[in-house]
């Protein structure tokens, strides 16, 4: 399956306010810190990102698209958002896919 489509079923089986039973989001900033947690979790390890590393290519970093695509299902999962597969496909750097996170968080408090 390809990655277009596996977020598509994934998009379709979650309706824009369903949650599982039990389950809070997560509200606020999306930071660096974070997202190295993720990464890690889904590349099986890796190195610590530090501010010099906000605008170095993630497959630079050694992470590659399934990686991104596991940490895009976490983060729209647990902070409630959607984010635009162009735009995630675009976000090169940790810089960018931070952009991209915290714009959509912001755009989802002011609804």
């Amino acid at each position: 399956m390809d990655t277009a489509t596996a977020r598509e079923n994934r998009t379709e089986a979650r309706t824009e306010n369903e949650k599982p039973p039990g389950k809070e989001y997560i509200v606020g900033r999306f930071d660096l810190s974070a997202l190295t947690a993720l990464l890690h979790e889904a590349a099986g390890g890796g190195n610590e990102l530090g501010e010099d590393d906000l605008d170095t290519l993630f497959l630079d970093l050694g992470y590659d698209s399934l990686a991104l695509l596991q940490v895009t299902g976490v983060i729209e999962r647990d902070y409630d958002v959607t984010l635009e597969e162009e735009a995630v496909d675009e976000a090169e750097t940790p810089r960018q896919f931070l952009d991209l996170v915290n714009g959509a968080l912001a755009g989802r408090a002011a609804v």
